[in-house]
């Protein structure tokens, strides 16, 4: 395959050398361009090497030329189809890919610290409710309220029974407070 390329792009570079100088220098017209094209267009050799060297006298015209010019010339697809081209994408394809699994593992790590936080801040204020119903009513029976106080998903419910406990009379009526 490279000599295909290699024999094709000879050619041109030989035969056309002047006209590809002033292309790429930008002292051409649209016509010395044009010739170029031709000239890659009918070089003999098979379909996927001349739309491998018109992708590249597109990428050398892009270099000098306005963008919008060098794809009035190529044929529509022939860079998006060529190997350069396919591999800039490949390339692009893998970066971004990176960067989504980067971003993914930090966003990841940032949401289990504060899901890891909210639930050792729950766990804390559920033991310091049984820990201050204990105090203030000398029972051992706030124990008995753990599983209902753990299945209170909400930490400023927790807070808020927390804050009841002192206007308590007695566990009963905190517990009356625990079911609303």
């Amino acid at each position: 395959m490279a000599q295909y390329y290699d024999n094709a792009a000879k050619y041109i570079m030989l035969e056309y050398s002047q006209e590809f100088a002033e292309f790429m220098v930008g002292h051409s017209n649209i016509t010395v361009l044009e010739k170029l094209e031709d000239v890659t267009t009918s070089a003999r050799t098979d379909q996927h090497t001349r739309d491998t060297l018109l992708a590249a006298l597109g990428i050398f015209g892009g270099l000098v030329y306005e963008p919008n010019l060098i794809q009035q010339l190529l044929p529509e697809g022939i860079m998006q189809e060529s190997p350069f081209f396919q591999y800039y994408i490949q390339e692009a394809k893998e970066e971004a890919k990176r960067e989504g699994i980067e971003q993914g593992i930090e966003q990841g790590i940032e949401q289990g610290i504060e899901q890891g936080i909210e639930q050792g801040e729950r766990k804390g204020t559920i033991e310091n409710i049984i820990a201050l119903l204990r105090m203030q009513f000398k029972t051992d029976a706030a124990q008995a309220l753990k599983p209902a106080l753990e299945s209170i998903d909400d930490l400023q419910d927790l807070r808020q029974l927390l804050l009841a406990i002192p206007q308590s009379d007695s566990l009963e009526s905190f517990m009356q407070s625990l079911n609303r």
